[in-house]
């Protein structure tokens, strides 16, 4: 079973910031997944799926971003989930706008979302699907939480569009093949 856990925080008025990416891409494969449950649980919204008879979960903690691991933690327990089950899909604010990266395991680069889950789940060891969101003009670090809550800019909408499908193919993908395969099959483009 692959869990895949959007990050994000609740609420209308976050929708649409760049910090509620993972959010949208879960939103977004829910459209295009067949659903065959939703469960409201420790927290978080858990859609049960399966693609080419693989179990699958979207997950949407609803704990706010910072912790994001009260709820995966709980998560884990309850379903009987290893860290290694979970995809974890948010922001970077690091990483380019348009840019895409799986990584198997890591620190948790600043994003307090992340510490929070590796906090939680007492490894580094969480594979991850990292999204950029950061566009061409320097941001300064005094305004990091600003930026990473502020919607995107109108022009950025195709782009982040395309994340949202692309994100969704890498979901498909790591079910059907594995998370190494899918590593070496996206992480060039």
């Amino acid at each position: 079973m692959f869990a895949f856990a959007g990050l994000g925080n609740p609420g209308y008025q976050y929708q649409f910031n760049r910090h509620n990416i993972g959010f949208m891409a879960i939103d977004y494969a829910s459209t295009k997944i067949e659903i065959a449950k939703v469960r409201l649980i420790h927290n978080a919204i858990i859609m049960n799926s399966s693609i080419d008879k693989v179990d699958i979960l979207l997950i949407k903690p609803l704990t706010y971003m910072n912790r994001s691991g009260n709820s995966l933690s709980a998560i884990s327990s309850s379903l009987q989930l290893k860290p290694q089950d979970f995809i974890i899909i948010y922001d970077d604010l690091y990483l380019p706008i348009g840019t895409i990266k799986i990584r198997q395991k890591g620190r948790n680069g600043g994003h307090k979302g992340m510490a929070s889950i590796i906090s939680s789940l007492q490894t580094e060891e969480i594979p991850r699907i990292k999204i950029g969101i950061k566009n061409e003009n320097p941001i300064p670090a005094d305004i990091y939480s600003d930026y990473v809550l502020s919607n995107f800019e109108s022009e950025e909408l195709d782009i982040v569009n395309d994340l949202l499908e692309r994100t969704y193919q890498i979901i498909i993908s790591i079910a059907k093949d594995g998370l190494s395969l899918s590593m070496n099959k996206y992480n060039r483009t």
